[in-house]
């Protein structure tokens, strides 16, 4: 592509776009988890400008060329899920539902590292994040509180909820590991127990294990940074307030009681009738699947008694590897856990970068709860992941940049 513009002019245009883009994107981070409206026409302000600087800026061009690897595993996830929605026969009907036509969101990661943000500005970023989820811990203790046994928060369903959480509080918890000065240790540390309390009023089970699982590695990956004594008291008097309220509620009784007996064996959940009759469909289609967004139609078409489940709208197979075989078959699961692995792998290779620690945590957040639920589905939580893996990369490139100097 020709430079169309000088380097003076180049530079002036870059000076100019950079304030305005970080301004949309505090905005959007801000937005991200309350309103889907707002958040969505600030990403699409966020890639229209990004496809400008594509145009104008060659230093950007020559950022996003960096990421080529990656940018190529995803670009081959979606080629193959195109083939496989074609193969249904119903192309267009399947890029018309929201979890595709929204799924530019995957954009954010790759933009972000190229705006050219500050150290400053990326901690800000992360302020408004903690502001959103502070929102909407207020918002899940209000509904509970006010009777609602599932609450939503400022979102449209629980799992959404739910899957906010498992991607950004990850983020937080490295944040609150790594602090910048006891002030900010503080206000994360106020803004966690806000966030663990919510967690525990949506009554998810499978978010109550995924963020159990996240403490525990973050605990041990970061066991010299901790004060032991310190944290045995925050947990006695966590456990003990957790103790306290589901004493005097009857639901938070119920879901806890639920989740030991289906670990005991005593309780058959729904989910594993729909997950036999998953892997019925597997057996029956291994290679390729029965296509993009055909679970549904298959399932309650051949492989589920419904009379043993209690709903018929089950759109997914409440697990990312179940569902994941079962439409797209051994080569797809093969492919999304090649680049996601690659993406681990590199993580984890720089683990002892803040920012790296945040994408692997958030990351492994989002597939633990992905093992009771699908996350990849709810367009609404994986803007948000997007979003905070593309703060995190834009913070690894920062890093980078200052490590060379």
């Amino acid at each position: 592509m020709l430079n169309v513009l000088s380097r003076e002019k180049q530079a002036a245009l870059a000076a100019k776009g950079q304030p305005f883009a970080y301004i949309v994107l505090l905005l959007l981070c801000l937005s991200c988890g309350v309103s889907e409206a707002l958040a969505r026409n600030l990403v699409r302000i966020l890639l229209l400008l990004s496809l400008l600087s594509c145009f104008f800026l060659p230093e950007f061009r020559q950022k996003l060329a960096r990421q080529k690897k990656l940018l190529l595993g995803f670009g081959s996830i979606y080629l193959l899920q195109a083939v496989s929605a074609l193969g249904t026969g119903k192309f267009m009907e399947t890029l018309l539902t929201n979890e595709v036509w929204y799924s530019y969101s995957i954009l954010l990661m790759f933009i972000l590292p190229c705006l050219g943000l500050s150290g400053r500005q990326l901690r800000r970023c992360l302020y408004m994040l903690c502001a959103m989820l502070l929102l909407n811990d207020i918002m899940v203790v209000k509904q509970f509180l006010s009777g609602l046994a599932r609450p939503t928060g400022f979102q449209n369903g629980v799992g959404v909820m739910t899957a906010v959480y498992m991607a950004v509080t990850p983020v937080l918890l490295v944040a609150f590991f790594n602090p910048v000065s006891k002030r900010e240790k503080l206000v994360l540390g106020l803004n966690l127990a806000a966030a663990m309390l919510a967690i525990f009023y949506l009554n998810t089970r499978g978010g109550w294990i995924s963020i159990a699982c996240i403490i525990a590695f973050l605990l041990i990956f970061y066991r010299h940074n901790v004060s032991w004594k310190k944290l045995l008291a925050v947990m006695l008097i966590a456990l003990a307030a957790l103790f306290g309220i589901t004493q005097f509620s009857q639901t938070q009784q119920s879901r806890v009681t639920s989740l030991v007996e289906s670990f005991t064996g005593q309780r058959e959940d729904g989910r594993m009738v729909i997950w036999r009759g998953t892997v019925a469909m597997i057996k029956d289609h291994p290679l390729m699947g029965v296509g993009l967004h055909r679970f549904h139609e298959e399932l309650y078409g051949n492989y589920l008694d419904v009379t043993k489940v209690q709903e018929t709208h089950h759109e997914h197979a409440h697990n990312i590897i179940l569902h994941l075989l079962a439409e797209n078959g051994i080569i797809g699961l093969a492919l999304v856990a090649s680049v996601v692995a690659y993406l681990l792998k590199e993580l984890w290779g720089r683990r002892r970068n803040t920012y790296a620690m945040m994408a692997f945590a958030a990351t492994l957040g989002l597939l633990l709860y992905g093992m009771t639920d699908y996350p990849f589905k709810m367009f609404e939580a994986m803007r948000i992941y997007w979003l905070c893996m593309g703060l995190c990369f834009a913070g690894l490139v920062l890093n980078s940049s200052a490590s060379e100097r």
